[in-house]
């Protein structure tokens, strides 16, 4: 039995390295833009930091970043894309005069995350607004939802579980709530309320031939949920880093009469911080992982594997050692400043690196807990699905306040996150260049084999350029372009041809859930001053040569 133990620990090693490269080579974006809310017409200012998506460093093999705009139903309003150097890029999006008044997505991503679930791309919903609003206001009526979560993934027949809720309205704000669990027989068990944002917990063991439901009072009524149904055997994984100071206790228990050699496996954005293999013979199995076996804070995915190596629980643990400590001070000399004086401000970072800045009328921009900062996004939105509400707030409570929420956090929107039988080798690999890349054609046929000749103008001039396509009438141009381009093309006779471009890549994201927004009349008045200003008392300048570096 050792001997194909070893095999079987042999063989998962290989299965969880390919999957570990599937899911883990890969990127993440973040995206500082000057506000979120702009009238139509106005200019969105952007920087964007790239990552490694395992360890979070700032590098990325692809040069190439995409930026589009879909609307409230997913369509692409307009797309972006940027060359990256050294793993940033700074750049504006002139949105259209005549874009409507909306709830819009900007999303952001590179080819190579085009392996994974689009729901881990960038996004980041920003609002385009006319300068004539009326005020909407809120139904007061919205119906609510809970949610049950078994941890692990399952309920077991006679096994204790912790079981999280969540309740969230159609606006995707948590609700509160007074509510009780009660079995078919309508014999109360216990109360159950939310702690934060909607999201609690409560122990819980259900019994064969029995359905559990819950019953919930808010201000909009009553509503009945159903609980998951248990299973008859099965396994249940717990877990506790809450009350635990330095580590992760884990506990195993199943219901399964036939033994087996079970394997339990921590990682960590695909890297493993935790494996061990041992007998399942129906009692309780414990195991204590470190802290100091985590390389860094974040993410923790705890998985149970059965004989097979089919993953049967799963459990996602944060863990916030405060090793990727960041703050950031700022200084203003002065003092009783007044309107149109120039200040002195001096920004000082801990560690030394590298940030963006975008100074804006305190009048034009809200208190937005919605948009994550660059800590909550890597730690948690771009390793979690679906939108997290007031994302920075877990990092701003006091630490006991902050390991329990984040806790329901992962046992809610953190279930069951991966499926594993899904990895799949990847397809799309880091663009590394600029590409213009389609077909040519005359009079709707395909121009194979033939030398193509294609002016193009773009804001630094005229570029002429000349290729071959292929047996297929393809083409592909390599560029360093910037800005809008203008394209001409003509074969080596000097006859007109058609470039086809290639369709553009529109991802397809979960949309949050449309809020209205009201701005204030100073947010349109000095939105249409810029407006004004850029049109109208813009100067145009004799060319200048720079010698220097910006």
């Amino acid at each position: 039995m050792k001997l194909l133990f070893f095999f079987s620990l042999l063989f998962f090693g290989t299965f969880f390295q390919v999957f570990s490269q599937n899911i883990y080579n890969s990127e993440k974006i973040y995206i500082h833009t000057d506000r979120d809310k702009y009238i139509s017409g106005d200019t969105i200012w952007v920087k964007a930091y790239l990552f490694d998506a395992q360890n979070h460093e700032e590098k990325t093999n692809s040069k190439v970043l995409y930026i589009s705009i879909l609307d409230s139903k997913g369509s692409l309003v307009l797309q972006n894309k940027q060359e990256i150097k050294d793993a940033q890029c700074s750049f504006f999006i002139a949105l259209p005069n005549n874009l409507t008044e909306n709830q819009y997505q900007l999303v952001a991503h590179t080819k190579l995350m085009q392996n994974l679930d689009n729901d881990f791309f960038f996004q980041k919903t920003i609002y385009v607004l006319k300068p004539a609003l009326v005020s909407k206001g809120e139904n007061k009526n919205q119906k609510m939802v809970v949610d049950f979560f078994p941890e692990g993934g399952s309920l077991v027949e006679n096994l204790y579980s912790r079981v999280a809720f969540k309740a969230i309205l159609p606006n995707g704000k948590g609700a509160n709530f007074e509510g009780h669990i009660e079995n078919s027989e309508g014999e109360i068990l216990q109360p159950i309320k939310p702690d934060y944002l909607g999201m609690g917990t409560f122990n819980f063991r259900p019994t064969s031939n029995q359905s559990y439901k819950a019953v919930v009072n808010y201000a909009g009524g009553q509503l009945i949920f159903d609980l998951p149904k248990a299973k008859p055997t099965g396994f249940i994984l717990r877990t506790d880093n809450v009350q635990a100071k330095d580590g992760i206790y884990v506990e195993i228990e199943s219901t399964h009469l036939e033994k087996q050699t079970l394997t339990l496996l921590a990682h960590q954005r695909g890297q493993v911080v935790f494996k061990t293999g041992f007998q399942d013979d129906g009692k309780k199995h414990k195991f204590f992982l470190k802290n100091d076996l985590i390389p860094q804070d974040g993410i923790v995915h705890i998985t149970l594997f059965d004989e097979k190596m089919n993953p049967v629980a799963e459990r996602l643990v944060f863990v916030n050692q405060h090793k990727n400590t960041f703050s950031i001070e700022t200084n203003i000399s002065q003092s009783g400043i007044e309107k149109n004086q120039k200040i002195n401000l001096e920004i000082n970072t801990k560690p030394n690196i590298q940030i963006s800045v975008s100074v804006i009328d305190d009048e034009q921009v809200e208190n937005d807990t919605e948009t994550p900062n660059m800590q909550a996004y890597l730690f948690l939105n771009s390793d979690l699905k679906g939108h997290i509400e007031n994302p920075n707030t877990y990092f701003d409570l006091n630490a006991k306040e902050s390991k329990y929420y984040l806790d329901n956090l992962m046992l809610t929107q953190g279930w069951r996150r991966f499926v594993w039988n899904k990895a799949t080798d990847s397809t799309v690999q880091a663009e590394q260049h600029l590409v213009l890349g389609g077909k040519v054609q005359r009079f709707g046929k395909n121009i194979k084999n033939e030398e193509i000749i294609v002016s193009i103008w773009d804001e630094q001039g005229l570029k002429i350029n000349t290729f071959e396509t292929d047996e297929s009438g393809n083409f592909a141009l390599l560029g360093a372009w910037k800005g809008k381009l203008t394209l001409i093309a003509s074969d080596k006779k000097g006859r007109d041809v058609a470039l086809i471009l290639n369709e553009s890549f529109v991802p397809k994201v979960s949309r949050k859930n449309e809020q209205k927004y009201m701005p204030t009349a100073n947010f349109i008045n000095n939105s249409l001053t810029m407006h004004e200003f850029g049109e109208e008392k813009s100067i145009l300048l004799d060319e200048v040569i720079t010698k220097a570096q910006k």
